[in-house]
């Protein structure tokens, strides 16, 4: 038979092909060796990252589904989600030992010492004074902002880091710390609240329904809550100091809106007295319901003059 030659070509210009490609190849590798730059020693890792300092803030939401949280932390820019307010003396271990009491009934507690510096940089007391101690009884600021543990990112922590520290955040009703601008620092006094940090409910009988987005159309904001108060306390004898609460929150120069917004004092619940089962104790909630037939659309709080969100 008669050698095909087109195909005895073809193999051959593959095998050429295949020869000037190994060529090339140990071509590199000889090049490379002998233009090798490397330096003699031993890899090795990267120095940890300082713990975060206080002033820092919080530069993206809190991942709320370990304990204590992880969030990113640096430098304070406009917009933020959270501030550091203390490095903690606890390691991480000694946080997360089951053996350690985490309640803030023992006060040397990380949890305890994070409340307590978190309450104090927003300026209350800790713990909070109410109901029958104070006369009259006081309302509590229903803001959805508040102190909470964090803790270094795994890698971090397997390289070495070990510290936790304590944060000031705003939460978000649905979960999660949400974005602000400006300082929590006082907040409490100055009631400069960030409006992301509005409380919102479906109906007025509060805490039988979860809470809403207060961005979603809603029928109550919530401004305060009391407790500890003794029962015969009729919610009428606190309007007047609610009705002032709301104004502060607001900023409104009228928190009625001219009578498009009803401020109601509503009794959210009794109970036993943790120490006397003998005592009933109230609590209540200061609330913004829109008219009747009417609904909010977004946030009261921080309004000051800008336009109603009622729909």
């Amino acid at each position: 038979m008669r050698p095909n030659r087109t195909r005895t070509l073809t193999i051959d210009r593959r095998a050429a092909g295949i020869a000037v490609l190994i060529l090339a190849m140990v071509a590199a590798i000889v090049v490379g060796t002998r233009n090798d730059r490397s330096v003699a020693g031993r890899p090795t890792p990267s120095p940890v990252a300082d713990p975060p300092r206080v002033g820092d803030c919080l530069t993206g939401p809190l991942a709320a589904d370990t304990y204590p949280a992880l969030g990113p932390t640096g430098p304070c820019d406009e917009q933020r989600y959270g501030e550091v307010i203390a490095v903690l003396p606890h390691s991480l271990p000694q946080v997360l030992d089951p053996e350690f009491d985490g309640s803030t009934d023992d006060l040397t507690s990380p949890d305890a010492i994070c409340v307590r510096k978190g309450m104090q940089f927003m300026g209350l007391s800790f713990p909070p004074v109410q109901g029958l101690t104070p006369d009259p009884p006081t309302w509590f600021p229903a803001a959805s902002v508040g102190p909470g543990l964090i803790q270094p990112n795994p890698l971090a922590q397997r390289f070495g880091a070990d510290w936790t520290a304590c944060v000031v955040s705003v939460y978000s009703n649905l979960g999660g710390s949400t974005v602000y601008t400006g300082t929590l620092a006082r907040v409490h006094v100055i009631r400069d609240y960030p409006p992301n940090a509005a409380i919102c409910w479906p109906d007025p009988v509060l805490n039988e329904n979860p809470p809403v987005s207060c961005r979603q159309p809603h029928v109550v904001e919530e401004f305060g809550s009391m407790w500890d108060v003794n029962p015969s306390v009729e919610p009428a004898a606190l309007q007047d100091s609610c009705v002032d609460l709301v104004k502060a929150m607001t900023g409104m120069a009228d928190p009625t809106a001219a009578g498009a917004l009803q401020i109601r004092v509503v009794r959210t619940s009794t109970y036993q007295a943790s120490d006397d089962q003998d005592t009933v104790l109230a609590a209540y909630g200061c609330i913004v319901q829109a008219d009747l037939g009417k609904l909010l659309t977004g946030p009261l709080l921080g309004l000051r003059d800008g336009p109603l969100p009622l729909h």
